[in-house]
């Protein structure tokens, strides 16, 4: 039995389904044959009752497989076939043993929402553009108009802001087996911190109600804290930097450009508004990270002050004299390409360097600073050290400064666009290079513990997806959620998970039952001896959604289709004609007696000669 969540639909007598076909398969278990619900491991009768739906899988033939491992001589698969005519083709074409496919079930009316595409983060005061993904399903013939009811052939799209519904309009119904994107657009709203927005579907007759709305949380308003990187002159570096950085550290990023005047331009998105400085500067005072790119002589005025006194910095300057900013005397440009140089000089960030290979990595462009210019600042410590191509001359080529005040980590390289640009080792470099520099910026402080840190990479999911997280650390990470009772009196429901995470990498947590879920979260970092551990709390909500009804039955799949096995020698793809007869070998004891009775009396031959 493929146990998916299709079954849940109305069956021919009026009842579900899934009751239905049950029922007939307990008749046939109680007359001598075995149920097994196709999974990632193949389940008795006796759990029918205690194990959910699962998603519709298109590996059934591993499962056929298994079921062949524990001694099944023919397998009847009872599905309702919604999937592709190349997946039913490969089970058929893989069936070790005959197979019988019997499919239950026929399209029926249903309309669903397959996505809702939505920013995480917006401004507060403009209006939100979003799309809508759709999908449907009529039943063959179609569903004829009662009374003043709206025609099958439509259904109503209806959006909501925290419960208040700010859009109903009415769209085609999508033909089975496609999609239909709706563009929407959100008004404008407060700076009011999250809000729930979601996307449901009304159609009269609606045959499945699980993928009848889709969810999505996110946050109006500027952000504290994150990833804030102010990109003062056009390059590459701000595309290829942010994104990497905002996944390796766990933090969420923002990036602005400088136009001309006083226009700043957002980066990412699809928004080309120009903003006003004072708006940048107001995100840009409350970053747990500040990534300078593309200084030289001059700053804006308030941004000089920001950079001034902010305690969390990365400098990538364009030059020389863009040293100024970081606290060190202008130094001079370095002709020529520069190298890595191996192997790297010991520094905090050697942990997320270490075993990583650094040769074959694209050249820099060096400069060379001309010291400290004060004192109090802190002594810099290189974490990459640059040879010259073709001469015998070396020198640093990103430093770490950790001040009283402040803590920086200063490039005094150009380029390094060009590893992130490249796959493989390139792009690891450049990954764990700047995830060991967000991690060294913030170690120690008590910013960002609850945002960032650790924390899932969607806050809503459906019922039977894992949760994914993401942490900025390596280590070990212990979940723990609550639900909230629904009536008084209840104990709350908890579960709990542990995950090995690394640093900017995402690690897979199973699925919830649907639910609004408290979530704590405590990350023991894996370098345990040189970092405490780090809290986390937040919100998780598991919509009770299922696209199990996205991809309609097969059509034109006889009732009953019988499968013999194949035959190794069978020309031209044919299926031979004669099934195993009896109990497969493989399943007798007689076979494995044997083999140990010989080898015992091989052995009391040897010892009855003298031999060893």
């Amino acid at each position: 039995m493929d146990a998916t969540r299709a079954l849940d639909v109305d069956g021919p007598s009026g009842g579900l389904l899934r009751d239905e076909v049950e029922d007939r398969l307990r008749t046939a278990a109680r007359g001598g044959a075995a149920l097994a619900l196709l999974g990632p491991e193949p389940e008795g009768l006796d759990t029918l009752a205690s194990v959910p739906p699962r998603p519709v899988t298109t590996e059934l033939a591993p499962a056929l497989r298994r079921l062949v491992e524990v001694g099944a001589l023919e397998v009847t698969l009872v599905s309702p076939l919604r999937i592709s005519r190349a997946a039913l083709d490969r089970i058929v074409g893989e069936a070790p043993i005959p197979l019988r496919i019997e499919q239950v079930g026929a399209p029926i009316l249903n309309a669903g929402v397959a996505a809702l595409h939505l920013p995480r983060r917006v401004p507060a005061g403009e209006a939100v553009e979003g799309r809508v993904v759709l999908f449907g399903e009529r039943p063959d013939g179609g569903v004829e108009e009662v009374g003043q009811m709206p025609s099958a052939d439509s259904l109503t799209l209806e959006l909501t802001v925290d419960g208040e519904v700010v859009e109903s309009r009415r769209v085609a119904l999508p033909e089975a087996g496609t999609t239909r994107e709706v563009p929407v657009v959100l008004p404008a709203m407060a700076d009011s911190g999250e809000v729930r927005v979601s996307a449901r579907v009304h159609l009269p007759g609606d045959g499945f109600s699980l993928d009848d709305e889709r969810a999505h949380r996110m946050e109006v308003g500027a952000p504290d804290g994150g990833v804030v990187l102010v990109s003062l002159e056009p390059d590459w570096e701000p595309r290829v930097l942010l994104p990497i950085l905002e996944s390796a550290t766990g933090l969420e990023g923002t990036g602005f450009l400088r136009l001309s005047g006083d226009r700043w331009l957002p980066l990412g998105g699809d928004s080309f508004r120009p903003i006003r400085a004072e708006e940048v500067a107001d995100r840009t005072r409350t970053a747990e990270i500040l990534v300078v790119h593309g200084a030289r002589e001059t700053l804006p005025p308030w941004f000089g002050e920001i950079v001034a006194t902010h305690p969390r910095i990365l400098h990538l300057p364009a030059g020389p004299q863009g040293l100024t900013h970081a606290g060190f005397v202008s130094g001079e440009a370095l002709p020529g390409e520069w190298m890595v140089d191996a192997p790297l000089p010991p520094s905090p960030l050697s942990p997320f360097l270490a075993g990583i290979e650094t040769g074959g990595l694209p050249p820099l462009e060096a400069f060379r600073s001309g010291g400290p210019a004060g004192e109090g600042m802190g002594e810099p410590m290189a974490v990459l050290s640059l040879r010259a191509v073709g001469r015998d001359e070396t020198t640093a080529g990103l430093v770490l400064v950790d001040g009283p005040e402040r803590r920086q980590v200063v490039a005094l390289a150009r380029g390094f666009w060009r590893w992130g640009h490249r796959t493989g080792p390139a792009r690891e470099v450049y990954r764990s290079l700047w995830a060991g520099a967000g991690e060294w910026l913030t170690r120690g402080t008590a910013t960002g513990v609850a945002d960032g840190v650790i924390g899932p990479v969607a806050s809503v999911v459906a019922m039977d997806e894992p949760s994914r997280w993401r942490a900025r650390r390596s280590g070990e990470v212990r979940l723990v959620f609550s639900l909230d009772p629904e009536e008084p009196g209840e104990a709350a429901e908890s579960h709990s998970r542990v995950l090995q995470v690394e640093a900017g990498q995402v690690a897979d947590a199973a699925p919830l039952p649907p639910g609004v879920w408290r979530w704590e979260a405590t990350l023991e970092p894996a370098d345990g001896a040189t970092a405490d551990p780090v809290s986390a709390s937040g919100v998780l909500e598991v919509e009770a959604w299922s696209d199990a009804l996205r991809t309609p039955p097969l059509q034109g799949v006889p009732a009953t289709v019988a499968v013999e096995s194949s035959s190794s020698g069978a020309a031209h793809g044919r299926r031979a004609v004669e099934a195993p007869a009896g109990r497969p070998l493989r399943t007798h004891p007689l076979p494995y007696l044997l083999l140990i009775a010989l080898l015992c009396l091989e052995w009391v031959g040897r010892r009855r000669v003298g031999l060893r």
